[in-house]
C-alpha cells in the first residue's frame, strides 16, 4: 500500500491499532513502581489497576545490547547475533563500535505469512530499516543509540514529512561527559521536548489509518538514567544536595513526560484492540569499579601508566579551565580528539599485558587474557601459565573493597565458559566481573592501593537486566503474574493476537494474556 500523504489524512476519523506496543527503553522498575503509588505517574497507576503485569527478565548474557533484539526477533543473541555494541578485534587489540545492518534472523513482523498486514515499527532499538514494509518504519529518529547511522523511513516520503512536520533530533548525543550544573537542566528540558514530539508523532501515525500492529518504542529513560542518577540518589559519590535542590530530580521528570505520552496515545486504542506497554530492562546506579576497571587490572598486574596518557590529561585540564562558552563550543572536538588518542594509546599497552578490560555496557565488566596463539602478540601461554594468571587475578579482584564502608566490591567472577554466546561475532571477554550495587568514594585493596575518584566521567546510571510490562485488552484480568516472562516470549504472544503463524521462536506465548 502506498503513503499516506498529509492531504489524505484530513479529516480522518480517529482510528485504532488492533495490537499496540508502547515500548520504554530501560525505564527503572523500581522507580516506576513508587511513583506509581505515591501517584506521580497517575497513567501507569492507572494502567497497573486494569491490566495483567509482571516482569520481564534478560537471559543471563550480561549484555543489555542484546534486550530489544530479543524482544523483535523472539530469539535469544544465540540466533540473531546481537549482544554488545563494542567488540574487540584481537589482530590489532582495538576496540571499537559495532552495530550489523541486519539480523541474522529478521524481525517477528517480517515474516512470510505477515506480509498484508498494516504495521508501523517506530524507534525499535537496533532494529534495521525494512523497506517494503506494508505499513510504515522509522529508524533512529532521536535515539540513544544510532551509532551515528542517519535517520531512516520506509516509504521514503515518510522522512520528509517527520523531519518537515517534528524537526530533529531536539537533543543529540546523550553520552557527553562533564555536563555543568546548567547544562544537566538544560538537557532534562530537551529530553522532555523530545519526548512530547514523540507523542505527537505516534499519535499522529496512529490516527492515519487501521493499523494492525504499531509499536512504538521511548528511550528517553534511558539517556537521562545514564547520565543523571547521581542528581537524585544521595549515596552516589557525586550527589550535591544543592544541586539536587535546584534541578530537582532529572530521571522523575521524564518519566512524568513518558507517563504523560501513554496517556496521549492510550485513546487510539479501540474496544477491542490490545495494549501492550512494556520496559525491556532496568537502569541503577553505574558499577563501582567499570570506568577504573582497567586501572585496577593494570595495579593488580603491576604495570605502569600509560606512557603519553599524563600529556593528554593536561590539556584537558586546561581546555576544562576554559570559560564556559569555550568549553560548550569545544566540548565535541575535545571529547572526539581524547577518545581517540586514548583507545591508539590503548591499543599498544594492551598487547603489551596479560590482561586487559573489554567494556560491556552493563553492571559488570569484562576481562580479556591476552593468551599466546589466539592474540596477535599474546603473552599469557595457554596450560598452567594460564590456570595461574587467572587464578591469581580472580582471587585479587575478590579483594576489592568499598574504601568507605570494608564491604566487598566484587559479587562473582564468571568465566565465560559458563555464558552462551552462540552467535557472538566477535571476540569474548574471559571472564565476566559481577559487581555489587554500591557506589563507593574510592576503592582499595593491599594490592591495589587506593583509587580515587571512582566515578571519572560520563555514565552514573548503567543497566539493570530486569524489566517490566503491562497488558491490557479484551483476554487480559487484572493483576500481578506470579512468573517473570522472557522478551523472547513476545513475539509468540503478539502473532497469537493476531492470530497469525510465526513459526519458531525462543519465546513460549504467555497465556495469561491470551
Amino acid at each position: 500500500m502506498s503513503y499516506h500523504s498529509e492531504e489524505t489524512l484530513l479529516g480522518a476519523a480517529t482510528l485504532s491499532a488492533k495490537v499496540f506496543v508502547f515500548g520504554i527503553d530501560t525505564m527503572e522498575p523500581r522507580l516506576l513502581s513508587e511513583w506509581m503509588s505515591d501517584g506521580t505517574l497517575p497513567t501507569f497507576a492507572s494502567l497497573r489497576e486494569s491490566a495483567t503485569w509482571g516482569d520481564v527478565i534478560n537471559p543471563p548474557r550480561r549484555f543489555s545490547g542484546a534486550s530489544w533484539p530479543n524482544f523483535y526477533t523472539g530469539f535469544g543473541p544465540g540466533r540473531h547475533g546481537q549482544y554488545a555494541r563494542v567488540m574487540f578485534d584481537e589482530r590489532n587489540y582495538q576496540l571499537g563500535g559495532y552495530r550489523p545492518d541486519h539480523d541474522n534472523v529478521p524481525a517477528f513482523w517480517l515474516r512470510e505469512s505477515w506480509s498484508e498486514k498494516q504495521i508501523a515499527v517506530i524507534n525499535m532499538p537496533y532494529a534495521p530499516l525494512h523497506e517494503g514494509l506494508s505499513g510504515l518504519q522509522l529508524v533512529d529518529w532521536g535515539v540513544h543509540d544510532n551509532h551515528d547511522r542517519a535517520i531512516q523511513a520506509w516509504p521514503n516520503a515518510m522522512l520528509h514529512e517527520v523531519l518537515s512536520r517534528f524537526g530533529g533530533d531536539p537533543v543529540g548525543n546523550c553520552e557527553i561527559a562533564d555536563r555543568s550544573f546548567l547544562e544537566f537542566g538544560e538537557f532534562r528540558d530537551r529530553l522532555i521536548r523530545r519526548v512530547r514530539a514523540k507523542s505527537e508523532m505516534i499519535c499522529h501515525y496512529l490516527e492515519s489509518r487501521q493499523w494492525d500492529l504499531f509499536i512504538s518504542v521511548l528511550d528517553e529513560t534511558h539517556c537521562v538514567g545514564h547520565q543523571t542518577w547521581h542528581i537524585f540518589d544521595p549515596t552516589h559519590p557525586f550527589y550535591d544536595r544543592e544541586v539536587a535542590n535546584t534541578l530537582g530530580n532529572p530521571i522523575k521528570d521524564v518519566y512524568v513526560a513518558i507517563d504523560d505520552a501513554l496517556a496521549s496515545v492510550m485513546k487510539f486504542i479501540g474496544d477491542n484492540g490490545t495494549l501492550v506497554v512494556i520496559s525491556s530492562h532496568g537502569m541503577g546506579p553505574a558499577p563501582a569499579g567499570e570506568q577504573v576497571f582497567d586501572n585496577i587490572l593494570r595495579r593488580i598486574e603491576g604495570v605502569a601508566a600509560i606512557r603519553g596518557m599524563g600529556a593528554i590529561t593536561a590539556v584537558s585540564r586546561v581546555l576544562r579551565a576554559t570559560p564556559d562558552w569555550a568549553q560548550k563550543l569545544l566540548k565535541p572536538a575535545r571529547e572526539g580528539f581524547s577518545a581517540r588518542v586514548t583507545e591508539k594509546f590503548l591499543e599498544g599497552d594492551r598487547a603489551e599485558r596479560h590482561y586487559f578490560a573489554i567494556p560491556t555496557g552493563d553492571l559488570n565488566s569484562g576481562v580479556r587474557i591476552n593468551l599466546a596463539g589466539r592474540e596477535s602478540q599474546g603473552r599469557v601461554h595457554p596450560g598452567e601459565h594460564h590456570d595461574a594468571v587467572a587464578s591469581h587475578l580472580i582471587e585479587e579482584l575478590h579483594q576489592l573493597r568499598d574504601g568507605g564502608t570494608g564491604k566487598p566490591l566484587v559479587a562473582r567472577v564468571v568465566p565465560s565458559e559458563e555464558i552462551d554466546f552462540t552467535g557472538y561475532a566477535g571476540s569474548t571477554p574471559d571472564f565476566i566481573v559481577e559487581w555489587a550495587e554500591k557506589s563507593p568514594k574510592w576503592i582499595e585493596s593491599p594490592t591495589v592501593g587506593r583509587i580515587e575518584p571512582v566515578y571519572i566521567r560520563g555514565r552514573t546510571g548503567d543497566h539493570r537486566m530486569d524489566g517490566i510490562f503491562f497488558c491490557c485488552g479484551p483476554a487480559t484480568d487484572p493483576g500481578e503474574l506470579e512468573t517473570p516472562v522472557h522478551l523472547e516470549d513476545f513475539a509468540p504472544t503478539i502473532a497469537r493476537m493476531m492470530s497469525l503463524p510465526i513459526g519458531e521462536t525462543d519465546g513460549t506465548p504467555i497465556d495469561a494474556i491470551l
